[in-house]
Parts: structure tokens; sequence; C-alpha cells
């Protein structure tokens, strides 16, 4: 189970210990993520009895009331080091499967939280879904991403329907600001140092992109849009002197 530190390097800077946790994996996450470091049937099962206001995927209709979730989903948030300007996040290009939703169109790196023993919580599916992604190891979450409406999550139904519960099934998905090792060199001339190795079965392609670039960018749908320029801000905002910290090097 997670284990607790004492102290994060913003609060060194500023001479104040704040508790911090530690996953299995060795990565550390502020005590405010404490609700999402437990296993995903755990999460489901508490929030059965809450329907919460929340609105479809691509949809821009108001709010509706939806069932309790039936799946969790993650989503990390990765940008280059305040070494390099402009800040950059990473993104993933979709493989040209068929079978798979939104072919060729661009994405941040994530996906489904699994039960234990895969996941052993909530957060070390960001850790998980980062590595098999990207090749990247999650050092630090640094927080919640909060969308547009200022929630630190989005709710939608998806596409398909449950054989068990022959409804739409209801997805929640969290997205976090994340810090990676190996970000040496993502802007300028050490750029081949950076090693993201993506899973071919998933993605094609990947890119560090600017926030005057995203206009370009064909993203999985408008929410993903909006929630990358809602990362952006809080990088520079909220987050802004843990960015000072990002790009762990070996």
């Amino acid at each position: 189970m997670p284990s607790l530190n004492s102290h994060t390097p913003v609060a060194e800077a500023m001479g104040i210990a704040l508790p911090t946790c530690t996953l299995t994996t060795g990565a550390t996450y502020p005590q405010s993520l404490s609700h999402l470091a437990v296993p995903v049937p755990a999460f489901l099962s508490a929030l059965k009895d809450s329907p919460s206001k929340s609105v479809a995927i691509n949809s821009s209709s108001r709010p509706a009331l939806l069932p309790p979730p039936d799946i969790i989903l993650v989503g990390a948030f990765i940008f280059t080091p305040p070494s390099a300007k402009p800040p950059k996040i990473l993104l993933l290009r979709r493989a040209a499967v068929p079978e798979e939703s939104f072919p060729l169109l661009w994405e941040v790196p994530g996906g489904g939280a699994e039960f234990p023993p895969v996941d052993e919580t909530i957060l070390d599916a960001v850790t998980r879904e980062v590595l098999e992604e990207t090749g990247l190891r999650v050092t630090r979450i640094l927080g919640a991403v909060k969308g547009p409406d200022g929630e630190g999550w989005q709710e939608f139904e998806g596409r398909r329907i449950d054989t068990h519960t022959g409804r739409q099934r209801v997805y929640r998905k969290f997205n976090f600001l994340v810090e990676v090792e190996w970000l040496r060199g993502v802007d300028g001339p050490g750029e081949g140092m950076v090693q993201v190795k993506l899973a071919d079965d998933e993605h094609v392609e990947h890119a560090w992109v600017a926030s005057d670039e995203l206009a370009a960018v064909e993203f999985t749908g408008e929410w993903m849009r909006r929630w990358v320029g809602a990362a952006f801000e809080q990088m520079m905002g909220e987050f802004s002197n843990e960015a000072g910290h990002w790009g762990v090097q070996r």
C-alpha cells in the first residue's frame, strides 16, 4: 500500500514540511489525491448510490444525471522541463485500427484503471499506462488537472451497451499532471535523447506540442482539446512552482 513521505521539493523551497505519499512503484503523490489511492472496486462501490451531474463525451447539451460509473479511466499530462522554451505537452497519435475508436487522432497517454492485482490503486494505473504507452517512468503525480468546468474529473456515456445492465456504460476519467524521468533534451539539439517508446498496437506517433500549436491538432474530441488547454493554464498557474522541478534526469 502507499507509504508516507515528509516533504515535496516545493515545500522544501518554502521551508515547509508537507506530507506526500509513495506508491509501490516509487512515484509520489500529494495527500490531496489520497482518495484515489484506493482499488478500483472499492472506489466504484462507494459511488454506486451517488449519480453525478455530467455530460456525454462529445455533447454540447446541458449536463444530465448519469448512473454511477462502471469504468474508471486515467489520463497523464506530461510537459517538457522548464529549461525547454516554450513549454510543450506530450501527445500520442492513435493507431489506425478499424475496431478502435478515434483512429489517427491525438490524445494524451492514458487508459482504463484495472482491478487488482494489475493496478493496486487508481493512481497506480497512471504510472502503468504511461510506462506501457511511452516507456517513460512516472516519478511524481503533481495533482489533478481541472477541466474547463473546474472539476478534477469528467464523466460520460460510452458508445457500447453493457450486456449486463442493458444500458450504455458510464466512464469517469481522472486527468493528472505528472513528472517523468528522461526528459533531458526534449527541446533543442538533444531531442534524440528522449526515450519515448510507443506501444505499436495503440499509437503510431508522438509529438511535443506547444500551446500555440494546439489549434492545428486533430484531437480525439473537443473535450480532449479543452482539457489540454486547461492543463497548459494550470501548468503556468497553480503548478508553476512545481514545474520548476520537472524533468527528473539521471
